[in-house]
């Protein structure tokens, strides 16, 4: 497991965006980090109080903590605490000129998306779409969660290998003739949604587009998916893949959904990517080469 990350990440700063991290896990989490040779620094206001407690403190010390990491040299990679919500309150107030000279990878998913997706659209540092510190000791117990972040980490510091290998099949929703290929952009659905209009959403064309969520009823998901479509989001998007929806109702109302999505859609639609809330969950590097062929999902190897 030592070799989880490669060895150029020495010393990884932990902020908090968005939500307040369980104590207890984050410090095992970083006691991990620890035997693996690597140094972690938290956010000076991580566990500051708040007077909401969905937000680990205010959104002026959240973004302080993640710009200070920016500005600190031997800091070689951020791993977000966890989600929740709050991410997209530290857009206005995040040094993006700074990540932008910096090609520094930022760790998360879920509520990160806010930060991953405004990334994207500012040619800023790396986003990386994995685990996060708060429940890292728990999710590297899972070997293929564990193999696919060490996947992205490492491709994360490379230009990655000339194959691709397979990552994993997929359910057929809609599909066309050939196989496709993209850029994968992945992201929580919600935040998605609630960040069209803000200018921090990038190009959606030609991108392989990963979808994820949890806690929403199906009737929310289907009012998202249909705000993305008359919109016109995923317009000349290579693909759309819907990974885990996780505590988001009967199963088969959710598949049939994704059904109606797909059936109005110009692009190819898949689902069962094990992605998101989940466990096993798999990790990708936003940004990199994918392709569908035959409804199997191959990328990058390092």
């Amino acid at each position: 497991m030592n070799d989880l990350f490669p060895e150029c990440v020495r010393r990884i700063g932990i902020p908090a965006p968005a939500g307040l991290p369980d104590r207890a896990l984050l410090e095992r989490s970083c006691a991990m980090l620890a035997s693996f040779g690597i140094e972690t620094c938290l956010g000076e206001h991580i566990f500051s109080p708040s007077e909401e407690s969905y937000f680990a403190s205010s959104k002026e010390n959240r973004a302080a903590d993640f710009n200070r990491f920016l500005h600190d040299d031997s800091i070689d990679l951020i791993l977000c605490a966890r989600g929740g919500y709050g991410s997209m309150q530290l857009l206005p107030l995040i040094d993006w000129e700074t990540l932008r000279k910096r090609r520094l990878p930022v760790v998360g998913f879920s509520d990160i998306t806010a930060l991953h997706l405004a990334m994207l659209a500012k040619d800023a540092g790396v986003p990386v779409a994995s685990q996060m510190a708060a429940r890292l000791c728990v999710s590297l117990e899972n070997g293929p969660t564990a193999d696919s972040m060490r996947r992205v980490l490492h491709l994360a510091f490379s230009r990655g290998g000339t194959d691709f290998g397979e990552i994993a099949r997929l359910r057929v929703l809609r599909e066309t003739a050939g196989e496709v290929s993209g850029r994968i952009v992945c992201a929580n659905l919600t935040m998605l949604s609630v960040m069209m209009g803000t200018g921090y959403l990038p190009p959606f064309r030609d991108a392989v587009v990963i979808l994820e969520d949890i806690g929403e009823e199906p009737r929310k998901i289907d009012r998202a998916l249909v705000q993305f479509q008359l919109a016109g989001l995923f317009d000349g998007a290579a693909a759309v893949i819907f990974g885990d929806f996780t505590d988001c109702g009967i199963e088969e109302e959710i598949f049939r959904v994704m059904r109606r999505f797909a059936e109005n859609a110009g692009v190819p639609v898949y689902a069962g990517l094990n992605f998101g809330h989940g466990i096993p969950s798999l990790s990708f590097l936003c940004g990199e080469e994918a392709v569908i062929r035959n409804g199997t999902l191959f990328c990058r190897t390092v």
